[in-house]
């Protein structure tokens, strides 16, 4: 969706909206930034036709070729023009395993490397691209354990990620004080 298209709403009264970005996409993926600005947002009309996403739906962003979960906390938030959601059979497809697959498997790495080296000046994966990818499924139980292993290997950087950086801060904050 193209935000410039919705019909923005000044009325107090109106319904605010996150806006789905990078930066947000990062989070669900489990990337701690301590640089991350605040989310954007915009109030809509509330009979708005604007794609809003909820908690445990896959997102793809087309331009980056990276895959996350929507998180809880995002739940609610537009989805702009440059991701895409994935609608997954879980009776098939574990969906920690494709983002997993997107993110970090070899095979998808390679072939998003290959889709982007088009033409164009902004390397865009069209869904048509999406649909030819050759993905390589297990069965659904070796899925969960690949897909388990890997979110909580990611959750796990980011809780020591954001330990180190509480640190810094509790640690600056105890060296200034000392020298007032």
């Amino acid at each position: 969706m193209i935000l410039s298209r919705l019909n923005r709403y000044e009325d107090p009264k109106g319904k605010v909206y996150a806006i789905y970005d990078q930066n947000l996409m990062n989070k669900d993926m489990g990337i701690f930034n301590k640089d991350a600005p605040d989310a954007n947002y915009m109030v809509l009309t509330s009979d708005n036709k604007a794609p809003c996403l909820e908690a445990g739906q896959l997102v793809f962003n087309t331009i980056s070729g990276e895959c996350a979960i929507v998180s809880e906390e995002h739940s609610g938030a537009i989805l702009p023009y440059n991701f895409t959601r994935i609608e997954v059979d879980k009776s098939r497809i574990y969906p920690r395993y494709l983002m997993y697959w997107f993110n970090q498997s070899p095979q998808a790495l390679k072939q998003l490397h290959l889709f982007k080296q088009g033409g164009s000046m902004i390397k865009k994966i069209t869904h048509h691209q999406l649909q030819e990818l050759e993905i390589s499924l297990p069965p659904l139980e070796k899925q969960k354990v690949i897909g388990n292993l890997a979110y909580k290997r990611t959750k796990l950087k980011y809780l020591k990620d954001r330990r180190a950086y509480l640190m810094d801060q509790y640690l600056s904050a105890i060296i200034f004080k000392e020298e007032q």
